[in-house]
């Protein structure tokens, strides 16, 4: 530590500068607990103003800042690491300034100081100076004599005049010494004593003045001494605060190497672990594609089969396009003679439909007819049945014959059991014939309608068939 106490060695004789130790470590929450107070980056880019209060902590924070190492902790990331480097720059950035703006404030004031001690020196010049002229006057009058002294000269000065004049006037004369008056004797020396007061009311408004000046003078060269040792105090400063500057620059750049060196450390590492991955991964990977490569040898013979195959199943289809354009014309044609089966089936089903309807009239006319004719029968076995009744309780009213031939019976018919028998013979045949007629007219109808329905069946799949095939071939 140097005599000012400021912690800088004294300057070596190639001007180096020793500096001192720096033990104590701030950690990072203590450097965040004082960064605090660091300006955003933005505000550097526009300027900012802050208050008194706040540029005193800086300086309290810069202060703190110099007494002890900054370093890059590792555990702590290192864009983290980095942020808080930056805000610890800015803070020094700050008190830099502000230090500089003091300085030159100071710088200012000594170079007024200066001026004002130049401008003292020359009034001091010319004080002294104008003492010279006032003491060289005071010996000048002390070596004139005294009144009497002045007097003579007077007279003396008075004889020239007189002589000088008889000269000028050419005139001989005797040489008579004049007789001075009283008066003018008087005269003389108030003037003296007047012009003795001035002199003396002079020299002691000079003698004023000049200790004014050395009070002055005295007064600019303490304030000049006083502002010297601003200065002074203002250039240690400077040197102290610069060398702090430096001293964080240099921990920066430090800190800097240390990250980056980290930075490349596990950089590496990463690359390495990276890589070791990617290594494994690329073993894995071998392993598919050695997998990969037998199936697709395997998949290529299977494909060269297959292609073997599609070729000869390539003939065969252009085989088959031959026999299909071939059967194509063929289908053509066919559907040509389909067209004309189709409408020849129509025509056929249209005469089918004709004789249909001509059989179900005719067949509706034999119906009245049976019916007609059942009617007949039902209305002759109701009277058969009730003069069968009346022979019945006649007969168990009175005694039967011996005879066994058929005999009339009593009504009003007059018809034997026999007929009676055919009657209804041939009526239950009638009822049947009736069933069968029905029935079979039910047979037909469905009959012709199956074979109608199975007709436009197989000619709508025929057509489909046929539509089927063109619409291939056309394709094709």
């Amino acid at each position: 530590m140097d005599a000012s106490g400021n912690g800088l060695a004294p300057f070596a004789p190639d001007g180096s500068m020793g500096f001192r130790a720096r033990p104590r470590y701030l950690t990072v929450p203590e450097l965040e607990q004082l960064l605090r107070v660091s300006p955003p980056a933005d505000a550097f880019r526009t300027g900012f103003v802050l208050p008194d209060p706040d540029v005193d902590e800086i300086l309290r924070v810069a202060k703190e800042l110099e007494g002890a190492q900054l370093y890059a902790d590792p555990a702590y990331p290192p864009d983290m690491m980095s942020d808080i480097l930056l805000r610890g720059i800015r803070v020094m950035q700050v008190a830099m300034d502000v230090q500089f703006r003091e300085n030159e404030q100071l710088i200012n004031e000594v170079n007024k100081a200066e001026e004002e001690i130049k401008d003292i020196e020359q009034r001091e010049q010319d004080a002294q100076a104008e003492l010279d002229r006032i003491r060289l006057l005071l010996d000048k009058q002390q070596a004139d004599g005294n009144a009497e002294e002045l007097r003579r000269k007077y007279e003396a000065s008075k004889d020239w005049q007189c002589n000088r004049a008889a000269v000028v006037s050419s005139t001989p004369m005797a040489h008579v010494p004049p007789k001075p008056s009283p008066y003018s004797v008087l005269m003389g020396m108030a003037g003296l004593r007047n012009e003795r007061d001035r002199d003396e009311k002079r020299l002691e408004d000079m003698e004023y003045r000049l200790k004014r000046a050395d009070d002055a003078l005295r007064d600019r060269e303490d304030r000049a001494k006083d502002t010297e040792e601003r200065l002074a105090r203002l250039q240690e400063d400077y040197t102290d605060l610069r060398q702090t500057y430096e001293a964080l620059r240099s921990d920066h750049a430090a800190a800097e190497a240390k990250l980056q060196i980290g930075d490349n450390t596990r950089q590496q590492d990463w690359k390495i672990e990276r890589l070791a991955k990617e290594n494994r991964a690329l073993e894995v990977a071998n392993t598919e594609l050695r997998k990969t490569v037998q199936e697709v040898k395997t998949e290529n013979l299977e494909v060269s089969e297959k292609i073997v195959l599609l070729d000869d199943e390539l003939r065969k289809a252009k085989a088959r396009e031959l026999d299909l354009d071939a059967r194509h014309e063929q289908l053509v044609a066919e559907r040509g003679l389909m067209l004309t089966a189709q409408e020849e089936l129509r025509v056929e089903v249209v005469e089918k439909m004709g004789l249909l309807d001509e059989f179900e009239a005719r067949f509706q006319r034999q119906y009245k007819s049976w019916e007609e004719e059942r009617s007949t029968l039902q209305a002759q076995v109701e009277a058969l049945r009730q003069g069968g009744d009346n022979r019945a309780t006649a007969s168990r009213t009175r005694p039967l014959t011996a005879s066994t031939g058929p005999k009339p019976l009593a009504g009003s018919s007059g018809l034997s059991e026999e007929e009676v028998q055919d009657l209804r013979d041939q009526l239950n045949e009638a009822l049947e014939k009736e069933i069968l007629l029905l029935e079979a007219y039910e047979q037909l109808e469905l009959s012709t309608a199956a074979e109608i329905d199975k007709a436009l069946a197989k000619q709508a799949e025929a057509l489909k068939a046929a539509t089927r095939r063109v619409d291939f071939l056309t394709s094709r």
